[in-house]
C-alpha cells in the first residue's frame, strides 16, 4: 500500500508542477487535480486506520484501511467535473489591467471589435475604475477553488494597446497574436508563466519583473531586436540565432530585479 501511496503523491506532485508553470495538461489530468483537492481528506483517514493496524495489529484495521483507499481512487478518477459558469463582459477604453492574487490562467486573443472583452469563470471578481480594470480573486475556504487556476480570457481590440501587471500570485499568461498589443508589463512578488507568439513585427514591449520567479517563452518573427539586463537575479537566457539581441531601441526590453527567471526565445 505504500508503494502505491507513494506512487499516487509523485503523480499528484507533478500535476502541480504543470499547473504551476503554466504547462498544459490534459482534461482528466485537470480533473483528476480537482477531485485530489476536495477529497484528500480520506488520505488522513487511511493513514489513520493503518497506523492503527500497525500499533494493535488488528487485521480488520487494515482492511478497513484499504477499503477507504480504494474509495479515494474511484472519487478521483471518477467524480465528474463541476461546470464552470462563464460571464462575459465589455468595456470602452480600458488602457490597464491589474491581476492580483490567487492563481489565475489569462488567456490574450485580439478582435476587429472596438470594444474590450473580458470572460472570467466563477471566483473571479472583475474591478473598473475609470480606464483600469482589476482582476481579483474571490476569497474562499475551499482547497479546489483556492488552488486550481482561474479562467480569465481577454480579447483586445486590433490597434489598441494594453498595460499589464500582476502581483502577488501565480498566473500564466498565453496567447497567440498577430502583432503585439501588450506594450508595458510589470509583475511583483509572483510566481509567472508567460506563453505567447507574435506572428507580425513585435511594436516595443517593456517587460519588468521585480521578487518573482518567471519563465519566458517568446515565439517572434526572425529578425526581432531583444535586450536583457538583470539585477541582483538569477536569469538562464536561451534565444534563437535570427534574432537580434540590441540594447538600441529593442522591440522587447526585459529587466529582472530580485528575480530568478527562464528565457525562452525561439524566431518563427
Amino acid at each position: 500500500m505504500r508503494r502505491t501511496i507513494g506512487a499516487f503523491f509523485l503523480v499528484i506532485g507533478f500535476l502541480v508542477f504543470l499547473y504551476l508553470f503554466g504547462i498544459p495538461v490534459s482534461g482528466v489530468f485537470k480533473r483528476m487535480l480537482g477531485n485530489f483537492l476536495i477529497f484528500w481528506p480520506l488520505v488522513l483517514v487511511v493513514v489513520g486506520f493503518y497506523l492503527l493496524f500497525y500499533s494493535l495489529k488488528k487485521r480488520y484495521l487494515y482492511w478497513i484501511s484499504i477499503a477507504t483507499l480504494v474509495i479515494f481512487f474511484v472519487l478521483v478518477f471518477f467524480w465528474p467535473e463541476s461546470e464552470q459558469k462563464a460571464t462575459k463582459f465589455r468595456f470602452n477604453g480600458v488602457e490597464e489591467m491589474e491581476v492580483r492574487g490567487g492563481h489565475f490562467v489569462v488567456n490574450l486573443s485580439e478582435t476587429d471589435e472596438k470594444v474590450f472583452e473580458v470572460v472570467i469563470g466563477e471566483g473571479v471578481i472583475l474591478e473598473w475604475n475609470g480606464r483600469k480594470l482589476t482582476v481579483l480573486c474571490e476569497d474562499t475556504r475551499k482547497l479546489s477553488e483556492a488552488f486550481l487556476p482561474k479562467e480569465v480570457t481577454v480579447s483586445i481590440p486590433k490597434g489598441e494597446d494594453l498595460s499589464l501587471t500582476l502581483k502577488e500570485g501565480v498566473f500564466t499568461v498565453k496567447g497567440n497574436l498577430t502583432s503585439n498589443p501588450i506594450r508595458h508589463v510589470e509583475q511583483e512578488n509572483s510566481v509567472t508563466s508567460f506563453v505567447l507568439s507574435f506572428t507580425e513585427e513585435v511594436p516595443p514591449m517593456y517587460f519588468f519583473s521585480k521578487n518573482c520567479l518567471t519563465g519566458l517563452f517568446f515565439n517572434l518573427p526572425k529578425g526581432t531586436s531583444y535586450h536583457l539586463t538583470e539585477r541582483l537575479s538569477l536569469v538562464w537566457p536561451f534565444r534563437d540565432k535570427d534574432l537580434i539581441n540590441s540594447g538600441q531601441t529593442p522591440n522587447l526590453f526585459m529587466k529582472f530585479e530580485n528575480s530568478v527567471g527562464v528565457v525562452f526565445l525561439s524566431a518563427q
